[in-house]
């Protein structure tokens, strides 16, 4: 049987016990306790896990978020942590993350670099009458599912042989900034014989390469690059070091028949394997269970970045859509069968590096970025919206004297300082246009260090993010 036979088969099987387990959890649902499966992922330095852990410990210590409906009217009677959902799946490491921002010099935790999950339990009045006095208090499930967004990128693979993803590759590294930062990728590609007999150590070089270079368009200064494929190679997870992951694109000419047994070969092979073995399998097991999602969007590190990076910010967000639109995918449509994210929340973070005034700017052109992508993702379907929001607030308002003008600021601990100072941020693009006519640099927001004030027995202060989860679950809490 041929590997294209072999994968259509596994699909469709996978498609009917997909569809058995469905219609058992269908059978089942009204005799259980409502489970709702809310997905939080975003690119790096989005700030996801600082904004799901402050998300767990604002619920856990009811009073910092009055615009979540249920918490402000008085309606949320207990919240706890259950008990893990997925004994397969890592723990989200709340309480770690919240150690580092509540210790004795408070640092900003460590960036989760693979899938993982915990539910809050929580219970309720309704705010219906009727409902309240037949059944009393309610009882909600929420299993916060964390997962990288550069997982999402990997989606626009599954349409794509090897010959034409690494023209794609090879097409962007001729363009400043990511030529320059391709140099070292790029000598070692032309210094192999592509045609050689299969050497892992030969792959394993030109792998490394690759993902450094995928490494320094995400963290060069000004550089700040968002479509970087395949996501795995940043966020590995538990794959870092296995042979799925060990390929890199060559540079073929379009049909170049490729030698069996060779580098060429072997490589174009490793790249369908990642495609059925790692981007199927997450979208089977993880994604297509997701109920309501959370999307963090770095808006102000992508105009940190220029022009390019602001690009590159709107197509990863394409990638995303198109991730909950299973129409527009047809190998989707085994997984999904029918079954959608009803609600998606882009949000637009670190607000708080931003004055007051400027919140609605942000979530302004977000919203512009996020209309154009929808367009080009010809998305349809799921309830979005859009706002600016900090997880966990870092600053405060302030004022300075400017030219003899009074400004907005934000104060607050510098990363690379000990004293709180005032931080004039300037002024957010008015618009796409301008926003996307930003050089590299142009644009600056300083990073601050977590406030120091935060205990371990109150909520933490924020922006938005009580309506955030209102937003995308304040209807299951009526």
């Amino acid at each position: 049987m041929s590997n294209d036979i072999r994968r259509q088969t596994e699909k469709l099987l996978s498609g009917l016990s997909d569809r058995t387990a469905d219609l058992v959890e269908g059978l089942a649902a009204p005799f259980s306790e409502p489970v709702v499966r809310l997905g939080v992922t975003g690119l790096a330095r989005a700030g996801k896990t600082v904004a799901i852990t402050s998300l767990i410990q604002n619920l856990l210590h009811q009073g910092g978020m009055p615009l979540l409906s249920a918490m402000g009217g008085g309606r949320i009677t207990g919240v706890h942590l259950g008990e893990q959902p997925d004994l397969t799946l890592p723990r989200f490491a709340f309480e770690d993350h919240r150690d580092a921002l509540l210790g004795q010099s408070p640092s900003w935790p460590e960036s989760t670099a693979s899938i993982s999950q915990l539910r809050l339990s929580l219970r309720y009045r309704s705010g219906a009458w009727l409902k309240r006095a037949m059944s009393g208090d309610s009882l909600l499930h929420i299993d916060i599912v964390d997962y990288p967004g550069e997982w999402l990128l990997d989606l626009p693979l599954m349409d794509m042989d090897f010959h034409s993803w690494s023209a794609q590759m090879f097409a962007a590294a001729e363009q400043e900034p990511r030529q320059s930062l391709a140099k070292d990728w790029l000598e070692t590609t032309r210094r192999t014989d592509l045609n050689a007999h299969w050497d892992e150590r030969d792959a394993k070089r030109l792998h490394q390469d690759y993902t450094d270079y995928l490494i320094a368009c995400r963290h060069a200064p000004r550089v700040k690059l968002s479509l970087l494929q395949p996501g795995r190679f940043l966020m590995p997870g538990d794959l870092a070091g296995s042979p799925a992951l060990t390929f890199a694109p060559l540079p073929l000419n379009p049909g170049q028949a490729l030698k069996h047994g060779s580098l060429a070969a072997g490589m174009a092979k490793r790249f369908e394997d990642y495609k059925h073995l790692i981007v199927w399998r997450f979208f089977k097991e993880h994604f297509a269970r997701i109920d309501r999602q959370l999307v963090l969007v770095d808006l102000l590190g992508a105009a940190e970045g220029g022009h390019v990076a602001v690009s590159e910010l709107q197509d990863a967000m394409v990638s995303v859509l198109k991730a909950f639109k299973p129409g527009q995918n047809a190998w989707l449509g085994p997984l999904l069968h029918g079954r959608r994210v009803e609600r998606i929340l882009f949000a637009a973070t670190k607000a708080d590096h931003l004055p007051a005034a400027q919140h609605d700017a942000l979530r302004r052109l977000l919203t512009s970025l996020l209309n154009q992508a929808q367009s080009r993702a010809a998305f349809a379907g799921a309830k979005t919206s859009v706002m600016a929001l900090a997880g966990l607030r870092a600053t405060l308002p302030a004022t300075a004297t400017i030219d003899g003008k009074t400004v907005d600021c934000v104060s607050g601990i510098p990363l690379d300082s000990d004293k709180v100072e005032a931080v004039y941020p300037g002024h957010l693009p008015r618009d796409l246009v301008d926003l996307r006519a930003l050089s590299p640099g142009a644009f600056e927001i300083l990073a601050f260090k977590p406030p120091s004030s935060l205990e371990e027995i109150r909520p933490f202060p924020h922006i938005n993010l009580d309506r955030a989860l209102n937003e995308l679950l304040g209807d299951l809490l009526q």
